[in-house]
């Protein structure tokens, strides 16, 4: 394990690249852990830059996030959520699964609403996967 000190603190650099995955139909819970585990990454790595992409973002963008670095830091945490509506969105993540399963970067992608194929796929790239469904009454 390579271990570098960076802003008085050791970055075990075989762990920093993960790509957690937060998925399920009950969208307020998958999304607030989403948020938390986001939230907790950037508060014990105050130096790692942070981008946000969700449906409604242009999913040309996706390449560039995956191989940008920062300024003064070069980890990321990339938050990415996707409802399952775009069909363009939700193909573009599909075909950088592995490209973030093996970038320098720590990745969150919260997939809610009905289950997908995007879904399927990154749970098999995902490090870490948590599933929150809301219970639903027969008939609905």
């Amino acid at each position: 394990m390579v271990r570098k000190v960076v802003g008085g603190e050791i970055w075990r650099i075989s762990n920093a690249n993960m790509l957690y995955l937060f998925e399920g139909n009950d969208i307020s819970v998958v999304r607030a852990k989403a948020h938390l585990l986001v939230k907790k990454l950037l508060a014990r790595e105050p130096y790692a830059s942070y981008t946000a992409l969700s449906y409604e973002s242009d999913p040309s963008l996706l390449p560039s996030t995956l191989s940008a670095q920062g300024l003064f830091f070069a980890k990321q945490v990339v938050y990415i959520e996707d409802d399952g509506d775009s069909d363009i969105f939700s193909e573009a993540i599909t075909k950088y699964l592995e490209v973030m399963h093996h970038a320098p970067h720590v990745f969150v992608l919260c997939a809610t609403g009905k289950m997908s194929s995007l879904q399927e796929k990154a749970k098999k790239h995902a490090d870490k996967t948590e599933s929150h469904n809301a219970l639903v009454a027969k008939g609905e």
